[in-house]
């Protein structure tokens, strides 16, 4: 499965959407449960709604840049 089919299923047990680094604490807390299950994948730069489907692709801050999804 490609990573454009990943992000619209949305989020699920082993798919977590982030909107941005700052959220270590989160982000941390995720991978700590991804490793004590079947693992997954974590996405930084995409916000969700409250149901876990794909609100906005934001993208992240790279050395002054961002790099977006689908760019």
């Amino acid at each position: 499965m490609n990573l454009k089919s990943l992000i619209k299923k949305g989020e699920s047990e082993n798919i977590e959407f982030k909107k941005s680094l700052a959220e270590r604490k989160e982000i941390l807390e995720t991978i700590s449960a991804f490793s004590n299950s079947k693992g997954g994948n974590i996405f930084v730069g995409i916000e969700e709604n409250k149901d876990g489907s794909v609100k906005e692709v934001v993208g992240i801050k790279i050395r002054g840049g961002s790099r977006e999804y689908g760019q």
